[in-house]
């Protein structure tokens, strides 16, 4: 007998919890559970749609980057920052460098109010002689909140209607499955709370990535750039180099052409000797054409 109602009663648990897990906005009531009622209805997409319609304020996340040309990066890197605080913000990240050429650079993130942007843009282009750069990207989190916001709450209810099982749960093996999934439904809780915080926080505060570079001098620049001890080196290397293609042409010269020059004049000499002795007689030139002009 003791079997059978083991038997009976982990089907139970297993329903109750499968009941839990799909609760929705309405904690149920004791009197659903006598009469095995659904324990919770998930909300109607509808209901998001429709108060998207009713006016809602919109979240929108703003997200923009701003690259200045200024005589003065130091400067300008305090009015920045002192124009965030001013503004109710605050600078979020800094990093000051050189570039190629030697020249300071500066780059700040300022986390400002949502609704202050434009102002900070506005009040940012005077500091600079030439704007480089300037963008902007806005993105509409609104749908993204309200789905986190409709979850967390169908959530809170099966964490509420796994509350009254745990209450109403009279062996060690049902609290514990019921513990389990309370414990992961309140893990998902806090996951989707601290992202609609994250959300939430982008929207209201706008991320400006502003940086500063110094106006380049031309005459300062051209002088810069000439290297007298870099142009000597480029000479002596130009120097050595021809050199060296001459040197190269007097070892081809003693070792390819010469020993080649000297062997053909000394067989052209064996062959004259030959046909001497043979007394083979090469013509002459021109005397084929004066014994032409005798025979005539």
């Amino acid at each position: 007998m003791r079997r059978t109602l083991i038997v009976l009663t982990v089907p139970l648990v297993g329903a109750f919890l499968l009941a839990a897990c799909s609760a929705a906005a309405t904690p149920p009531t004791d009197e659903d559970f006598g009469r095995g009622a659904p324990l919770a209805t998930t909300a109607p997409a509808e209901g998001q749609d429709r108060a998207l319609a009713d006016g809602e304020e919109r979240l929108i996340v703003r997200v923009g980057e701003l690259e200045l040309q200024v005589t003065d990066v130091p400067a300008a890197y305090r009015q920045a920052r002192q124009l965030a605080l001013r503004l109710g913000g605050y600078v979020g990240d800094s990093q000051f460098a050189t570039d190629s050429a030697d020249r300071p650079t500066a780059t700040v993130v300022l986390r400002i109010p949502a609704e202050r942007y434009d102002e900070a843009l506005d009040a940012l282009r005077p500091l600079a002689i030439k704007v480089v750069l300037e963008r902007s990207q806005e993105s509409d989190v609104t749908s993204q909140v309200v789905d986190l916001n409709a979850r967390i709450v169908n959530l809170r209810a099966s964490e509420a209607a796994l509350q009254k099982l745990m209450d109403r749960a009279a062996k060690v093996s049902e609290i514990l499955e019921v513990q389990r999934e309370l414990t992961s439904t309140r893990e998902q809780i806090e996951q989707l709370t601290a992202q609609k915080q994250l959300l939430e926080k982008q929207a209201a505060l706008a991320t400006l990535t502003v940086t500063f570079q110094t106006t380049p001098q031309p005459v300062a620049e051209v002088a810069k750039s000439w290297d007298p001890g870099a142009d000597v080196e480029n000479a002596l290397a130009q120097l050595v180099d021809i050199a060296q293609g001459v040197g190269r042409s007097i070892i081809w010269l003693a070792i390819v052409v010469l020993p080649l020059a000297i062997a053909g004049g000394v067989l052209f000499a064996v062959a004259w000797l030959i046909a001497r002795r043979l007394g083979i007689s090469f013509p002459r030139a021109g005397s084929g054409g004066s014994a032409t002009g005798a025979s005539t």
